[in-house]
């Protein structure tokens, strides 16, 4: 499960405290810079930009970009974050995505599978 007490690490470019707990889980997948990039990207509002796209698969956002990047009073880790990361993998152009032609859905199943490992526990707890 996700431990909010991780050691007070950074990821240089990442804004986003919250995430740190989850890279352990993903390091192994992506590197922890472009976890960031497909956050940030699943944040970015449809229209804001013209060299920067909204990913089509989010229809509305569970958390709101300003309790992620609070530094001072940072959001309780989510395994819902494992979730937005695939779901914004899904259409982000980073250029780990394009170094070859399995990479992409080498890295989604990974995502994938880190999804149902935090998450299908959370779903048994609720059953009792």
């Amino acid at each position: 499960m996700l431990q909010p007490g991780m050691k007070d690490t950074t990821v240089k470019g990442c804004h986003y405290p919250v995430l740190l707990p989850l890279l352990p889980y993903t390091n192994s997948i992506i590197p922890d810079s472009v976890a960031c990039d497909v956050l940030n990207l699943y944040f970015t509002e449809p229209f804001s930009s013209l060299f920067q796209y909204a990913s089509p698969y989010v229809l509305n956002r569970i958390f709101r970009k300003k309790s992620m990047i609070c530094s001072a009073n940072p959001r309780k880790p989510s395994p819902a974050l494992a979730a937005m990361l695939w779901v914004s993998t899904q259409t982000s152009d980073a250029q780990v995505l394009k170094s070859s032609p399995m990479a992409k859905e080498k890295i989604l199943d990974g995502l994938y599978t880190v999804c149902l490992t935090l998450l299908v526990p959370l779903a048994c707890e609720r059953k009792n």
